[in-house]
């Protein structure tokens, strides 16, 4: 009889075993499940806004040639009727402005100006005597900044929701600027961003977030997106516990089928 129980509770303890086994499974597998399916998420969305990066750079690159191709004298009526068409079909820019002995003549929105407006020095030149500024102050309307971008005769200033669609909490995004010759960045961000440029691109999971850095082949530009750990648990917590759930009834599914195997070998007549 002793032996008896003591099988007794050997099946029953490994019944034990496998149901915390499957419990453990589903979390382990569950877990993995969903940070595989969010790198993937993450990575589209880096992506799609690194696409919105080339069309914007694209529409810049085509908009200054234009506009320092112009024939007419500068501010001349026809000059700044062909800025204004210039700004009416763009899709990403707010002003087509003319420049002329580093200054600020005229523009497509707001005409002549009354004298002209000294250009403040630009944070970073790139190829092709682009300049950048990423927070100019305007003087229209006053108080207000924008990234601006400035080339030879051309100025334009660009719109401030060029990115705004994506904004999807709870995931993130800072677009970067880097300048290939030097390979410094505006703003000054880690070594990585410099480094995922000569990639296709660069995951880094950290102990409180995942990002994946997206860079151009075309341009110089880069984007980081970026999710918590946290958030990413917080919204699927209902996903893991179906998985914690299908893992437990794996378990006791097991664990059940091995306790009645094991009381069938030791009944009577199997013992006989």
């Amino acid at each position: 009889m002793k032996i008896r129980n003591r099988y007794r509770l050997s099946r029953l303890w490994l019944a034990v075993v496998i149901i915390l086994l499957g419990v453990l499974a589903g979390y382990l597998v569950g877990r993995e499940s969903i940070l595989h399916a969010t790198d993937s998420r993450l990575k589209d969305y880096a992506d799609s806004i690194l696409q919105r990066e080339d069309e914007l750079a694209d529409e810049v690159t085509d908009t200054l040639k234009q506009a320092n191709a112009s024939p007419y004298p500068p501010c001349s009526e026809d000059d700044i009727i062909l800025l204004r068409r210039l700004t009416f079909v763009s899709r990403f820019l707010k002003e087509v402005a003319r420049i002329q002995n580093n200054a600020f003549l005229c523009s497509a929105t707001s005409g002549i100006a009354p004298d002209p407006i000294p250009l403040r020095k630009p944070d970073i030149l790139l190829r092709d005597e682009i300049g950048v500024s990423m927070r100019y102050p305007l003087h229209q309307p006053a108080g207000d900044h924008a990234v601006v971008v400035v080339q030879r005769r051309s100025g334009l200033v660009l719109s401030p929701d060029v990115f705004s669609e994506f904004s999807r909490p709870p995931f993130h995004f800072v677009v970067r600027l880097f300048n290939p010759v030097t390979g410094a960045t505006i703003p000054e961000v880690a070594q990585d961003v410099r480094t995922a440029s000569r990639i296709p691109g660069k995951k880094i999971r950290q102990n409180d977030a995942i990002s994946w850095t997206r860079c151009s082949d075309r341009n110089p530009m880069c984007v980081e997106a970026s999710i918590r750990l946290a958030d990413i648990w917080q919204s699927s917590q209902s996903l893991l516990f179906g998985y914690v759930a299908t893992g437990s009834t794996a378990g006791i599914l097991c664990g059940v089928t091995l306790m009645f195997a094991g009381g069938n070998g030791r009944s009577h007549t199997n013992q006989l």
